[in-house]
């Protein structure tokens, strides 16, 4: 039996919406500064209480892309905790702190990042970090 060409269109157009993203989600993006200069080379992590974080590496001008369970989907939405990591840091695992000035140590940890910020499912939320000594 064939189906009527509205109830086929229908079907696909559910089947492509559901396969967008998740509606806990929002995609994040945003620029990371040191006293208004753009930070290469560090880690962006935007963690919620109880999910998952997501994280993003900057690139020359300080832009980053936030990633979570896959490449570029965001974070969860909510509010987040915003801390900072040189690159070599986290590759190698330490949780010494490197000599890196344009990264102050209080921008490293959870327990002393000044920076939040509220993500809304299903928006594009774009933040501005501009960290300071």
């Amino acid at each position: 039996m064939a189906w009527p060409v509205w109830t086929a269109v229908a079907v696909v157009g559910f089947v492509v919406a559901s396969g967008c993203g998740r509606r806990d989600m929002g995609r994040v993006a945003g620029t990371l500064t040191f006293e208004g200069k753009p930070v290469p080379k560090a880690i962006v992590w935007f963690t919620p209480k109880g999910r998952p974080a997501g994280a993003g590496e900057t690139d020359d001008a300080g832009r980053f892309v936030l990633n979570t369970l896959k490449k570029g989907d965001g974070a969860f939405q909510g509010a987040c905790v915003v801390t900072v990591v040189p690159v070599a840091e986290f590759e190698k695992g330490s949780i010494a702190p490197k000599p890196r000035p344009d990264i102050p140590i209080k921008y490293r940890d959870s327990s002393t990042t000044p920076f939040n910020a509220d993500v809304l499912a299903g928006k594009d939320n774009i933040f501005m970090f501009d960290m300071q000594e």
